[in-house]
């Protein structure tokens, strides 16, 4: 059982909102952990997305403690999510993902080399006439799709529809020993459409509960369902 948290900005307080949001992705990351339960020797055991649809973003918070939001600056709706789901049900989902295919290197070592999907795609049409390259709208559709059908092969869900967009690069700092480390980023995209369950318990703990992709500590990796 997890518990699943909106929580939003109190409209009221725009000057310090804008000072928050302005401060980055680490920072974000921070303030996210600080909505929970102070525990030292619990490692990260939540996903957040933060969403900007609305006048004001907001976060969704999927977490193994309950979140306790003290600050006037927030308010935080909760609710216990344990998901009791069926082999072939139909679910429309979101997801914001940092999506990467690995490589072993040239050197022969075990260290592996990480790239974007979309990058990985188009480095497959290098050398290929102009007229031969797909646009970067279906280059994006298509890395989309064999990933996120691979990631279902793997934690027990069947791809069925996709929709791709927001494809966008993010770049942030945090201090190592006292310095910023300015070298920091990674890609994301959304990913929305239609799932269904091959394998539910498999599907819940290591989808729904663990995530999908990389960057979960920074806002990705969140896999949000509906029944269809």
């Amino acid at each position: 059982m997890r518990y699943l948290s909106k929580v939003s900005f109190d409209p009221r307080q725009w000057q310090d909102i804008i000072k928050i949001l302005n401060k980055g992705l680490y920072h974000e990351h921070q303030l996210i952990w600080g909505f929970l339960p102070d525990d030292q020797s619990t490692e990260r055991d939540f996903l957040y997305r933060r969403e900007d649809r609305q006048a004001l973003p907001f976060f969704y918070l999927l977490s193994q403690r309950e979140p306790s939001v003290s600050s006037d600056l927030f308010t935080c709706q909760t609710l216990p999510f344990d998901p009791r789901l069926q082999i072939g049900d139909r679910l429309v989902f979101s997801l914001r993902a940092n999506a990467v295919k690995s490589y072993k290197t040239a050197d022969g070592s075990k260290r592996r080399i990480r790239c974007d999907i979309v990058k990985a795609k188009l480095l497959q049409y290098e050398g290929h006439s102009p007229s031969a390259v797909p646009s970067l709208a279906q280059i994006r559709y298509d890395a989309g799709w064999e990933w996120l059908s691979s990631q279902g092969d793997k934690k027990g869900f069947k791809l069925l529809a996709l929709d791709v967009s927001n494809h966008e690069l993010h770049r942030f700092s945090k201090a190592r020993d006292g310095k910023s480390d300015p070298k920091q980023f990674f890609a994301s995209m959304d990913f929305q459409g239609v799932l269904q369950v091959v394998k539910p318990d498999l599907f819940v703990q290591e989808a729904l509960f663990a995530g999908l992709g990389r960057s979960k500590a920074f806002g990705c990796g969140l896999l949000l369902v509906k029944r269809a």
